[in-house]
Parts: structure tokens; sequence; C-alpha cells
């Protein structure tokens, strides 16, 4: 289902039926390297946000059924609906992506797990290793297209001090996590096929 869907989005926005497809902006013609680069690390750091939340609730929210639980501490609208996304300029998805990346790092450093759990640790400190780097990415990309500054990132609220209620919350950021990186892996899919690297 992920690839049909991903097939859609293509197709839709590569133009489907015979029509032509979009130009690139004149600022990306010379990022096709930057956006396959992109591409893999958003697809790497899906795989690893989607294994981790697995494991997490297997381990710590056993019976939970995730998609029940709410997103409405989602730091980002990643379930903006795809006719809206498609509606969006290139520029204003990465200016977006870029903006998301910071706040979810300092979301998934305030939580963690009540007693330490030195596995989950190092899998979330190697998420967040990864973010940081895809969000050096994004920043570049900006900085060739000019586009102003993003805002500071806002303080992440504090971690709930109830252990089920913190269990709970890093579900939730995780969750909404995936949504941004499988929008992000969307996006630098388009882009690279729009501006494609040089042999």
């Amino acid at each position: 289902m992920r690839t049909l869907g991903l097939a859609v989005v293509l197709s839709a926005l590569l133009g489907a039926g015979g029509s032509r497809p979009p130009p690139p902006p004149r600022w990306a013609l010379g990022l096709g390297p930057e956006f396959r680069s992109s591409w893999k690390l958003a697809q790497k750091l899906l795989v690893e946000t989607r294994e981790l939340t697995r494991d997490f609730v297997l381990r710590h929210l056993p019976g939970v059924q995730l998609q029940l639980l709410p997103l409405s501490e989602q730091l980002l609208p990643g379930s903006l609906r795809t006719r809206d996304w498609l509606g969006l300029t290139v520029l204003a998805r990465l200016q977006g992506l870029g903006a998301a990346l910071p706040q979810y790092r300092g979301a998934l450093a305030r939580l963690g797990l009540p007693g330490g759990d030195p596995e989950f640790a190092q899998r979330l400190q190697d998420v967040d290793w990864d973010l940081r780097d895809l969000a050096h990415h994004v920043a570049y990309q900006l900085s060739v297209a000019r586009a102003p500054a993003a805002p500071p990132p806002r303080p992440p609220p504090p971690a709930p001090r109830a252990v089920w209620r913190r269990l709970q919350a890093t579900a939730v950021t995780l969750r909404s996590l995936e949504a941004v990186l499988a929008r992000a892996a969307r996006d630098f899919a388009l882009l690279r096929r729009l501006v494609p690297a040089p042999l």
C-alpha cells in the first residue's frame, strides 16, 4: 500500500496521462546530488523510526493499539491531506520540514524512559543524529533557495511525570515523526526525479 501510495503521488506530481511534468524551480537545478542524498537519509530514518516505534510499543505498551493514540501533540501537520500537500510549493514543503526537524529533536530529547533503557536510549540517539544530519541537508537547500531563516525551535513542553503518560507521549511523538519522515521521503523522491543527479 505504501508503494502504491507513493506511485500515485509521484504520478500526480510528475504529470500522469501524458501531461508534462512540472519544471523544477530554478534554485533547485544544481541540487540533484543533494536531493538524492537527502532521499536516502530520509528513507533510512523512516525505517529506523518505524522499527523503533514498533519495538517500543511491544516492549513498554503491550496490547495498546498505537493507531488509536491521539495525535494532538503532533508537531507538524504530517496528517495534512494529500490534496493540500500537493498544493504546496517545493519551497514551502522544505520550509515546513526545516522547521519541524529541530522540534522533533527537542521533543525526543525530553522523553525517553523512566528508569532507563540503554538499548532504547542508544537507538533514540542514532535517530537523533540522523535527524540532525537531515536538518543540515534541508538548511543547506533552503540557503541555496535564499529562503527566509526559520524561527528558532519552540521549547518543548515538559515531559509528563506519570510513567504511563510519559510512555504514551513517547509513542505519540515517534508515530508523529514517522508521518513527517514518510512525507519527507516522498518529497525527496519527487525532487530526485525532477532534478536527477549527474552520472
